[in-house]
């Protein structure tokens, strides 16, 4: 026992020598971000922040690995460039108070606080604040899962999404009794002997998957990437399975002969002393290019799975835009708001399509090629010739034609409350309709089109009823 007593104590000594001087190159170390201090309450918290191309993109809160003692927010560089560029956000790479001089507690709050203060100082550093989201690695992943699990009981709705990659969500069950992985258990001991007792381990915030049915149930969008051969592999697919069953958003993906911290040195170079300080399987895996593809996909993978809000732009009733709403909450409070609606016809044949009835107004009704909105910051050209791709499969000259607005209040209680912009144009090619907005299309004749709307209006949109004649009529008085 004695020698085993020494041989941790040791081991600890080491470990703790190795942090500090990891802590000294942080402060030092260039960085392709922008650093800030965040005043928080009594403290200063450090970030380093990697700004999008893109005006009020989202923010992603970053939390590195490092067992809660090692690592540092100026350290994974390239990593966070390529989540970045990857996602199209903003991130925030927060260094966050470490063992062994702070509970595990003082790290959750310091990542809570930061996107508290974030939020309200979102238009100084130019992102959404209605969209931020948390990402980590390893124990960055702890704290982050913690952090959703604490805001949603504190501060519901702050948080949109977390990307957890090889998360640590349980701190109770020792390490040697995890199924076997590049972690090993003498320094995951000491990891967690310095970040939590016995009695914190066992809270919700440090231990995730040990939360119950109704602090999972408020989590927000999750994507879960776990490495194959890590011990902490299983305890991420049941914090998955908890969440699905819990009714969160949940994507997962098992990451396919990776070790633990694949992700953290699958991006930029990584120094031969670095290097050597692995073990030989990640070594092989770095110089064969292995963990950077494995890491791209994952992020892609993310990127997927990444929950946007998309806000629309508003208007006044000259279409003047005096600002932006996410696109529910604006046809939930009935504010006019920019729209399109494209129309496409070959000689005297018009393209309609019924609409998908997984669309949250209109569903199973017959309307115009393609309908939508600009985003905030997007232009209506811009928008239309995105949009008709994705709903239509296809794209073709288009010409606004004539505007005009239109509400109408759904049974469901929402309403459209447009001005709407009508764009013509003229094909004759293939058209693969996309079957999550459409279950169907059809090429009709003008005349029998004016039949079916005179016959069975209730069977079309509102807005198309109001359009479609003067688009027919501008066509045919072209002729």
């Amino acid at each position: 026992m004695a020698n085993t007593n020494t041989t941790y104590e040791k081991l600890k000594s080491l470990m703790l020598a190795q942090a500090a001087k990891m802590r000294e190159l942080n402060r030092v170390i260039p960085v392709s971000g922008t650093r800030y201090d965040l005043p928080l309450d009594g403290r200063e918290i450090n970030i380093v922040y990697f700004k999008a191309d893109k005006k009020n993109a989202p923010l992603v809160l970053g939390f590195h690995g490092g067992g809660f003692l090692f690592g540092g927010n100026a350290l994974n560089d390239a990593m966070w460039s390529a989540v970045r560029d990857t996602l199209g956000v903003n991130v925030a790479s927060v260094e966050y108070r470490k063992s062994p001089d702070h509970s595990s507690t003082d790290a959750i709050m310091d990542g809570y606080d930061a996107a508290v203060y974030l939020k309200a100082h979102a238009e100084a550093f130019g992102f959404d604040p209605d969209q931020i989201s948390v990402m980590g690695a390893s124990a960055g992943a702890n704290l982050a899962a913690g952090l959703c699990i604490y805001a949603g009981q504190n501060n519901p709705g702050l948080i949109l999404n977390q990307i957890l990659i090889y998360p640590l969500v349980d701190n109770v069950t020792p390490n040697e009794e995890k199924k076997d992985g590049h972690l090993s258990a003498p320094p995951d001991q000491i990891f967690r002997d310095l970040h939590c007792t016995n009695e914190q381990a066992k809270t919700s915030i440090v231990s995730p998957i040990f939360a119950s049915d109704a602090e999972l149930a408020v989590l927000p969008n999750t994507v879960i990437c776990t490495a194959d051969i890590d011990s902490l592999k299983d305890e991420g697919l049941r914090y998955a399975d908890r969440l699905k069953e819990n009714g969160v958003p949940t994507s997962l993906m098992v990451c396919a002969g990776m070790p633990h911290i694949f992700f953290e040195v699958g991006f930029g170079e990584v120094s031969e002393e670095e290097l050597r300080s692995y073990s030989p399987a990640l070594q092989e895996l770095v110089k064969n290019g292995e963990a950077h593809r494995a890491s791209v996909e994952a992020l892609e993978f993310a990127a997927k799975h990444f929950r946007k809000l998309e806000k629309i732009i508003l208007v006044d009733l000259n279409d003047q835009e005096i600002g932006g709403e996410e696109k529910l909450r604006t046809h939930e409070k009935s504010l006019l708001h920019r729209a399109f609606s494209v129309f496409i016809v070959n000689g005297d044949q018009m393209l309609i399509q019924k609409r998908s009835l997984t669309k949250y107004h209109s569903g199973g009704l017959w309307a115009n090629a393609c309908c939508s909105h600009p985003r905030v910051g997007e232009t209506l050209e811009e928008a239309v010739h995105r949009r008709l791709p994705e709903e239509a499969g296809f794209d073709c000259p288009l010409k606004e034609v004539f505007s005009f607005t239109y509400r109408t209040t759904f049974s469901n209680g929402l309403t459209e409350y447009e001005y709407d912009h009508v764009f013509l144009g003229e094909y004759s090619g293939e058209v693969n309709m996309n079957p999550e907005e459409a279950s169907e299309c059809r090429w009709i004749s003008f005349a029998d089109l004016k039949k079916e709307m005179l016959e069975t209006p209730e069977r079309f949109c509102s807005w198309f009823m109001i359009a479609a004649p003067k688009v027919m009529q501008i066509v045919e008085g072209n002729r």
